[in-house]
């Protein structure tokens, strides 16, 4: 690859995560006026389809990471490429281990072991454990989950299915773009904008994901209500 195809191509990946994000709205508008007519089934399949959603924004957010003009090597972004197409969540973690050493000379390596702590911790919370859930959901597993060898059930995969509702996966979309802005802060200034900034927007990313632990479907059905009578409605 070139200077000039990385840069097409990064122009490419955000105009499909304009796309993705626009469909995600009205996707959204759906879910919200089932949950408001208590409309189960189709809130349940829906549901599904945003977690699908949730993993092509995914993506696309990833490769417009990766393609951003003045951050990568071309052979690092190639590196990335090979893991991304058998594991992408496990392409966020090589990111990050290619990003991470370029910010701090020999004089300062005790930062990066903390830094790789949290950020990877973040990594594997919050875009691999729902990326696991969302190929169960892609191969067709939508009440009953298998193991990777399809010789017998998994329980406890199988119940996180179950209980899967849209406020779930939108917790999903919030922090997969908080941690898509912190990684792109390190690529495209690692010596700059992430270390003067790193402190601030980890601890900023992980007290919103706290904040978000009590969003809930009953939550946002009573605020649905209290914003309809507000308006007005019964």
């Amino acid at each position: 690859m070139c200077d000039a195809e990385n840069i097409t191509l990064f122009k490419a990946f955000s105009e499909n995560l304009e796309v993705l994000k626009k469909a995600k709205k009205q996707l959204k508008k759906d879910l919200n006026s089932f949950l408001k007519k208590d409309n189960i089934i189709s809130l349940r399949y829906y549901t599904f389809f945003y977690a699908l959603m949730y993993s092509a924004l995914m993506e696309a957010s990833f490769k417009k990471l990766i393609f951003t003009p003045y951050g990568l090597s071309n052979n690092e972004i190639e590196q990335i490429i090979s893991v991304s197409k058998t594991n992408i969540s496990q392409a966020w973690i090589v990111c990050l281990e290619i990003a991470l050493p370029k910010v701090y000379g020999p004089k300062n390596v005790s930062f990066l072991p903390n830094a790789k702590k949290r950020l990877k911790k973040l990594i594997d919370q919050n875009i691999t454990k729902p990326y696991e859930i969302r190929n169960k959901i892609a191969h067709g597993q939508w009440s009953w989950a298998t193991n990777k060898y399809l010789s017998k059930v998994n329980n406890e995969t199988s119940r996180k299915l179950q209980s899967i509702d849209y406020i779930e996966v939108d917790k999903w979309f919030e922090t997969c773009d908080l941690i898509s802005h912190i990684m792109e802060m390190l690529i495209v200034s690692p010596k700059k904008g992430f270390t003067n900034n790193y402190w601030r927007t980890v601890s900023d990313i992980e007290n919103k994901i706290y904040e978000m632990s009590s969003w809930t479907m009953e939550k946002k059905k009573e605020k649905m209500k209290s914003k309809q009578k507000s308006n007005g409605g019964f």
